[in-house]
């Protein structure tokens, strides 16, 4: 964007420039070599200012299939993580944390592979909760 700024500018200097270049050449025969010498300045300035367009670097930083992938995973983590502290808190089953470990198999499907929750409640309660919504994946339940 500043790029763009920068060539806007110098193209209405330089058109300024060379307005006022126009009004000072004189009538008569020199009159046509003057317009041509202009002319090419203008187109010369023109020319300079386009070219700095192409020195402008832009940097894209896209992120790799790796970065994509952690970060999908994270975020499954993270919203799997709600929903079993969300049943948890709806059954009446305190807990002082709730660890959540999901993978994304070959297909792009996430899936839980296990969860760990820290609780004083009995580990039947919690395990029939967990076990329902998660399909009977392994559900650890330490009792703190």
């Amino acid at each position: 964007m500043e790029a763009l700024k920068q060539i806007l500018i110098g193209f209405s200097a330089a058109a300024i420039f060379i307005g006022a270049l126009t009004g000072l050449y004189p009538s008569g025969n020199i009159q046509k070599s003057v317009k041509y010498a202009v002319s090419l300045l203008f187109l010369c300035i023109c020319v300079a200012l386009f070219t700095a367009v192409q020195r402008v670097k832009i940097d894209i930083k896209i992120p790799s299939v790796e970065d994509s992938t952690k970060s999908v995973t994270a975020a499954a983590d993270v919203q799997a993580e709600y929903l079993c502290k969300t049943l948890l808190t709806e059954n009446g089953i305190t807990y002082k944390k709730v660890a959540v470990d999901t993978n994304i198999n070959e297909g792009g499907s996430i899936y839980i592979n296990s969860i760990t929750v820290y609780t004083d409640c009995e580990e039947k309660k919690v395990r029939e909760v967990l076990e329902k919504t998660v399909d009977g994946k392994l559900v650890t339940v330490i009792y703190e």
